[in-house]
């Protein structure tokens, strides 16, 4: 975050406008700070180029240790005031779906760098451009929110892109990830830590609003959703990436009713009992659907979860095993209808550009705000 992103962001409680004060800088890029409301008491720390931007009565609840020292020992105790219950019916599911994606992205991270971005599979640009479905030229010199953006796979496409500035959120720790992972993050990445429903940003202040891959395990999404749209300039485009209820029938029949119990095993062996799932779609996936597209096309597009199968054949096998277990460990994941994206889309007063039925489990939606 540059000095000069400041004035687009606003209080989480009251919405007025935030400074910087007490501001570690390095050239115009704010290492560390507070961020203080020009209407309410609110003060928000900014930690290693991350804002910290939570809620009061939820701020304690995704507090991490290192965050809460970092604050002690600037002596900025007013960045930690807070309030006690009064937390959303929903903010138990959030918490845990944060959980369990900072454990997940944890494991992912951890070894990755620039490389990874760059080969096949889920984490490649032709993946991102394929669920985010707009030319990626569209976004040069323009700016972008990514919500929920876990460690920045879909900022780092962004920026490769040519995107002016880039504004990045995640509910969980991840987030200093990403500035480890994109090239010129200080300058490019306005890295906002928050839940997606309460983002800490102007309404109409970016080209274009994306949501990938992560709508669907959002608690209280159509909230989330007009979030993005009221953040979406006019003349700009919302964009969601979520999984489909078409096609989906053994994530809707089998998966999700079974995770009544799943979600009572240790993630640690969640983990490990997605290995032997694991095994079986790679060997489905390499050693028959690959071949069947490539030497017998039209007979493979007649069989189930074809596109899908297709996709997950790119990816080497510690990919595809997060992948499984990301399937088995969401605590909300829910599966759109065609008609609940139309939906989203209409009660927003958005014009559908584009609906796809992507891999054909998911759907990517393109709208355009009058």
């Amino acid at each position: 975050m540059k000095n000069d992103h400041v004035h687009v962001l606003r209080c989480v409680e009251c919405g007025g406008s935030l400074d910087l004060r007490d501001a570690t800088l390095q050239d115009d890029v704010v290492i560390s700070g507070r961020l203080g409301c020009q209407q309410c008491d609110r003060v928000y720390p900014v930690i290693a180029t991350v804002a910290v931007c939570f809620r009061r009565n939820v701020l304690h609840d995704y507090l991490e240790p290192f965050e809460r020292d970092f604050i002690l020992e600037q002596g900025w105790q007013d960045c930690l005031t807070h309030s006690e219950g009064g937390h959303d019916p929903w903010h138990q599911k959030q918490k845990d779906v944060s959980d369990n994606w900072s454990y997940q992205w944890g494991l992912v991270a951890k070894n990755m760098d620039q490389k990874d971005f760059s080969g096949r599979g889920y984490h490649a640009p032709e993946a991102f451009w394929n669920f985010v479905r707009i030319p990626r030229e569209s976004v040069s010199g323009k700016t972008v929110l990514v919500t929920c953006g876990g460690f920045g796979r879909e900022a780092y496409h962004l920026v490769a892109a040519g995107a002016e500035t880039v504004f990045f959120n995640e509910i969980g720790v991840e987030i200093y990830q990403a500035a480890k992972l994109i090239p010129d993050a200080g300058r490019k990445l306005v890295l906002l830590r928050s839940d997606a429903i309460h983002l800490p940003l102007a309404d109409h202040s970016v080209a274009f609003a994306i949501c990938d891959h992560a709508l669907q395990h959002i608690p209280m999404y159509t909230e989330a959703f007009r979030k993005l749209v009221a953040l979406t300039q006019s003349g700009g485009k919302t964009i969601i990436c979520v999984y489909s209820w078409e096609n989906n029938f053994l994530m809707t029949h089998c998966v999700d009713p079974s995770k009544k119990v799943l979600h009572k095993i240790n993630l640690k062996v969640l983990r490990f009992l997605a290995l032997p799932i694991t095994a079986m779609v790679f060997l489905a996936a390499h050693g028959f659907y690959a071949p069947l597209g490539r030497f017998l096309p039209n007979l493979g597009r007649k069989l189930p979860l074809f596109e899908h199968m297709i996709f997950w054949s790119q990816f080497p096998f510690p990919v595809l095993w997060i992948s499984i277990f990301d399937l088995l460990h969401a605590p909300v994941s829910h599966h759109f209808r065609r008609e609940e994206v139309e939906k989203l889309a209409l009660d927003n007063d958005l014009v559908i550009e584009e609906l796809h039925n992507t891999n054909g489990s998911l759907w990517s939606l393109v709208g355009i705000k009058p």
